[in-house]
């Protein structure tokens, strides 16, 4: 199972810009499941999300000295991934339907939300909910909630200020118990059980 999202240490980041693959393979294991996570949930394909995130990584290879700080490795990559996955949707290569029991990978929930949604498929009913979504609703809960992602670390992504990331976040969350209500079920059950 996925573990809780951690920060990237700067003694990685800077063996990273120094060269040392180990650390670049720390930094593709740190964030790669989350980014795959963010991108498949808006191209709603495997190949195209897995796509986005190796390109980035490429492109995170390439401007290693460019980024001044390990904090905004993350960020930075979760800005390629969403740019290119933009892309691929304005080309019309995005947003297909994700075939039935296509399951998304183990997401960086908390371990006993993860083994819960996990063992009984609640993951599935959660997905759908996401889906029905508005995209910009499905970006902020993807990723908070899946993603591991501070508000404050939304924000700057976003390049929006935090109180704004912090009311997406909860209006979104209210729309999303709102769509569960209508399915006569409630979020905080399907997390609960």
């Amino acid at each position: 199972m996925a573990s809780e999202p951690q920060d990237l240490d700067s003694e990685t980041f800077k063996a990273f810009r120094q060269g040392s693959q180990e650390a670049a393979g720390r930094i593709v294991d740190l964030y790669h499941l989350r980014l795959y996570y963010f991108a498949r949930h808006f191209t709603r394909d495997r190949e195209l999300a897995e796509d986005a995130v190796q390109e980035s990584f490429i492109e995170l290879l390439r401007q290693r000295s460019k980024i001044g700080s390990h904090t905004k490795v993350g960020s930075w990559l979760f800005t390629l991934v969403r740019r290119k996955v933009a892309r691929h949707i304005e080309r019309g290569a995005g947003r297909r339907e994700m075939p039935v029991g296509d399951d998304m990978p183990e997401t960086p929930l908390a371990p006993d939300q993860q083994r819960g949604m996990l063992e009984s498929g609640r993951h599935r009913v959660l997905d759908n909910a996401l889906q029905a979504a508005s995209d910009d609703d499905r970006e902020v809960l993807v990723l908070k909630f899946f993603c591991g992602m501070k508000v404050r670390e939304i924000a700057d992504l976003l390049s929006i200020p935090q109180g704004t990331a912090g009311v997406r976040i909860a209006r979104s969350l209210t729309r999303l118990r709102s769509w569960f209500e209508t399915e006569g079920m409630s979020l905080e059950d399907l997390l609960d059980e």
